[in-house]
């Protein structure tokens, strides 16, 4: 898969994380350009130099404990508006802290699954603000 995202100009880092995540989604998340929700204990720490360091990125760190319950998997709507699950209290009071206007719904049954509300929008067409 790298190799062939490479070869069509992507830039790839492989970085395994932990089995229970499934998903880099439930790991990081951009929030904006230069802003993303990371749960750091779960990345390797190249990972975390490549993506603060490397690209500059800003972070908000997400506990494991709340990554495990797909805390950061949450949808950035633009204009500093976050989509998140209900459940989220952490992560959703840490995101209003930072300036984000949060829209939590009751996403527990969906949640079971194993997927969030970032998992449920893959195949949407986002058009940048």
């Amino acid at each position: 898969m790298a190799g062939w995202l490479r070869a069509e100009g992507w830039e790839v880092l492989v970085s395994p994380i932990p089995p229970q995540f499934v998903h880099m989604d439930a790991v990081v998340v951009m929030l904006e350009k230069g802003l993303a929700l990371v749960c750091e204990d779960a990345l390797q720490s190249y990972a975390l130099d490549y993506i603060k360091q490397t690209h500059g990125i800003d972070v908000i760190k997400v506990s494991y404990a709340d990554c495990v319950k797909l805390g950061g998997n949450v949808v950035s709507l633009g204009n500093r508006r976050v989509l998140s699950m209900s459940h989220n209290i952490n992560v959703n009071r840490q995101l209003e802290e930072a300036g984000f206007a949060v829209t939590a719904i009751d996403y527990d049954m969906f949640a079971l699954g194993g997927g969030g509300v970032h998992c449920s929008c893959h195949e949407l067409r986002r058009e940048p603000d």
